[in-house]
């Protein structure tokens, strides 16, 4: 008997591993198999932490309420809120967490304590039973691209997508960001008018549900930090956060940082402010990063640089008076959270010719547009001895929905999408 669960136990181990990497549907199939099988074997080993979890794992595979899914640490923020809220308030749900990264970036919050983390990668989702699939991973299941590349919905799921960027969808997102999706959290009304005009010349969005909700990453940030600003030196010395978006082709116009990105931060510090450069997560490991590691060569000396390639990015903005972005969605995050100042560097206004959006339309409300480095200076030294507090929080609460509470309106709508009600001020494109 003792051989037998050893021999149960290497078979257990290697089939969950090569389930949790399996790419193709038939060899997860297998794999899944082969872990159904081995259930009893689990079972006899409750105190084996790794054990332990992998049950949980495999539990997870029956009928589910809600399963969560995030494919980046950076995603957890954007829907924490709402796990908290729904694990407080429906605790005979049947929840699960889906995450395709290494353990040790698992979120360890204590409301997680009971539900299901698993390790897994997109296309595993297709083995779910669950009604609802909720999930900020743009792109899940394109209907463009290498299809085997693609994310298999669960056969019976609603999906949910809380949307990543408070920008509008002009030079953001793809036209076939959104195929996957049933319902589509929307931070503001711009975003309801920006998916209106994009259905109209892409009907793949027609008959998707638009839904009210707010921002939680936004809620999360305003519960955590103080948006009380605090006064520049004397001798005009401020902090700079460059926060430029990575080039993602369809928007390589409207991008600043392999362009003008060395010249920006160059007379940033040459007027002496401090700068903190945050590249977009996905130009550090990217195209985008040759250019980055130049930068970082020509300025790791001078201590009035850094470069913060942290998962989050919050500290780094609460220590900045103002914000340097281009086409960037983390410029309205900035400003919403903090209450100071944004730049939008955007020195080719052809490239803007024909879009709209928050991010072109309201740019002045939370700071200025400025189109070239010397006007880039001289409104730097302008705003960071500016306080935009009241205005910037005045703006915000007429721009976002339910600000302070969409955690609690969007488990709401959960609820009722679980019990087949729509509400009233749903919009169906």
């Amino acid at each position: 008997m003792k051989y037998q669960l050893k021999q149960l136990k290497q078979i257990a181990k290697r089939a969950i591993r090569d389930y949790w990497s399996a790419e193709s549907l038939s060899r997860a199939k297998n794999i899944y198999a082969y872990v159904r099988n081995i259930n009893a074997y689990i079972r006899l080993q409750p105190s084996n932490a790794y054990i332990r979890f992998q049950l949980l794992s495999c539990k997870s595979l029956e009928k589910l309420d809600v399963l969560f899914f995030y494919d980046r640490p950076r995603h957890w923020p954007t829907i924490k809120l709402v796990v908290e809220e729904l694990v407080h308030r429906r605790s005979d749900l049947r929840l699960a967490l889906v995450i395709a990264c290494s353990k040790k970036e698992f979120p360890d919050d204590s409301f997680l304590s009971g539900i299901p983390i698993i390790r897994a990668v997109a296309a595993s989702l297709v083995l779910f039973d669950t009604q609802i699939l909720y999930t900020p991973t743009p792109y899940l299941s394109p209907s463009s691209g290498d299809p085997s590349l693609r994310a298999k919905i669960p056969p019976k799921a609603r999906v949910v997508h809380a949307l990543m960027s408070m920008n509008s969808l002009d030079g953001t997102f793809a036209d076939d960001a959104f195929d996957a999706y049933d319902y589509i959290l929307c931070a503001g009304p711009y975003q309801l008018d920006s998916f209106r005009k994009r259905a109209v010349r892409y009907p793949a969005l027609s008959r998707k549900w638009l839904l009210p909700a707010g921002y939680p990453k936004l809620d999360l940030i305003l519960a955590s930090h103080s948006t009380k600003r605090h006064s520049v030196a004397r001798s005009g010395r401020s902090t700079v956060v460059y926060a430029p978006t990575h080039n993602f082709g369809y928007n390589e116009n409207l991008t600043s940082l392999r362009q003008h990105g060395e010249a920006i931060i160059n007379a940033l510090l040459a007027e002496g402010h401090r700068v903190i450069f945050r590249p977009h997560p996905i130009s550090l490991v990217d195209s985008d990063r040759p250019d980055i590691d130049r930068i970082c060569r020509l300025h790791g000396d001078n201590p009035n640089f850094s470069l913060d390639a942290s998962a989050d990015y919050a500290e780094s903005y609460s220590m900045a008076d103002l914000m340097v972005t281009d086409v960037s969605g983390t410029g309205f995050m900035f400003s919403f959270s903090f209450g100071k100042p944004c730049l939008f560097f955007a020195p080719d206004a052809e490239a803007e010719r024909g879009l709209s959006g928050i991010q072109f339309d309201a740019r002045h409300r939370i700071g200025a547009l400025v189109r070239d480095i010397d006007e880039l200076i001289g409104k730097t030294a302008e705003l960071c001895h500016r306080d935009m507090t009241e205005e910037i929080a005045r703006f915000r609460d007429e721009t976002v929905f339910n600000v302070g509470k969409s955690a609690s309106y969007i488990v709401d709508c959960l609820e009722d999408i679980l019990s087949g009600c729509e509400r009233p001020e749903w919009d169906r494109l």
